[in-house]
């Protein structure tokens, strides 16, 4: 029998995380073949997460959950269970967000699919954008972004300027967790996502699958807001802002990209570039030239207009 590990980052998620969790308890799945356990990490919380993670462990033997009373923020807490728990198959999830009863069932088939093309692999579905009470407002978090994945395989390349791959909806086999491992997240940009980050290292070492349908509820309590980038009626001065704050997000995420793929022979001349740039070595010249050969990543929707602002304003 093959284990499933469910890995979950708590903090002052009280009144979502029963949800979340029974979520998962009910999913239907060959239980015949694969035992699946729940591993929480409480990142420090303050209110009655604790509590109720005490007392699911009591009614439910597959639920695991510690207490280290240490802040690390969500993204090393996940790296750290990510490290400490052994298992063939690893899910993530938030603390907020509902699956949906068949998502088990579906990224496992998936999968099954992918390691039979590459020893490393992983998958990645959309979500429902949800209200705060988890009903879906009909909307996907991915949107026109889902249509950019050829054949329902995501790029290394293609996770370099934008975001696709949301923790909530991945799910990565044995192999692709020992490949992560196998580097420092620490060495990595201050803030770095741990999601955006395992993405990328499955897409340069195996293969990263896009599972084509909603698998969750993706709700939004205000902190969440990855699938929010609707700006239509946004002020100038917000979508100045916000303009301002992804460039930086960009910036950080090419100089992660330029760290997963620097032992990756095939991809020197891409890493080189890559640092170029965002170690400011490049002459206002060489990063046109760059944001303007990979205009098509940058930017499907402006591909003309935002390499330029990229050219300019990032130095």
């Amino acid at each position: 029998m093959q284990s499933i590990a469910v890995l979950i980052s708590t903090y002052n998620g009280q009144d979502f995380i029963l949800d979340q969790i029974n979520s998962v308890l009910n999913q239907k799945f060959d239980t015949s073949s694969y035992h699946l356990d729940i591993f929480v990490r409480d990142d420090g919380s303050t209110d009655s997460t604790p509590n109720i993670l005490k007392q699911l462990m009591k009614n439910h033997s597959c639920i695991h959950a510690e207490f280290p009373n240490v802040n690390l923020g969500f993204a090393k807490s996940f790296i750290e269970l990510l490290k400490s728990v052994e298992a063939d198959y690893y899910f993530f999830a938030d603390q907020d967000d509902v699956w949906l009863p068949n998502k088990v069932e579906s990224f496992l088939r998936t999968m099954l699919a992918a390691e039979r093309h590459s020893v490393i692999s992983g998958v990645f579905s959309d979500s429902w954008i949800a209200d705060q009470f988890a009903r879906s407002t009909g909307k996907r978090v991915l949107g026109y972004r889902r249509n950019l994945i050829k054949d329902n395989i995501l790029t290394f390349e293609q996770q370099i300027f934008e975001t696709y791959v949301a923790g909530s909806s991945l799910f990565i086999n044995r192999a692709a967790r020992d490949k992560v491992d196998a580097f420092n997240y620490n060495s990595l940009p201050s803030g770095e996502a741990h999601d955006y980050f395992i993405g990328l290292v499955v897409s340069c070492f195996g293969e990263l699958h896009y599972l084509d349908q909603p698998t969750m509820l993706y709700r939004q309590t205000g902190n969440n807001l990855y699938g929010a980038r609707d700006g239509n009626g946004s002020s100038i001065f917000t979508r100045l802002r916000a303009l301002s704050s992804r460039i930086d997000d960009v910036k950080t995420d090419m100089r992660t990209a330029s760290i997963v793929a620097g032992e990756d022979k095939e991809k020197k001349v891409l890493v080189d570039e890559l640092r170029q740039v965002v170690n400011r070595e490049a002459s206002l010249l060489a990063r046109i030239r760059f944001f303007y050969k990979y205009a098509h990543l940058v930017s499907p929707k402006h591909p003309f207009f935002i390499p330029g602002l990229y050219s300019l304003l990032m130095r």
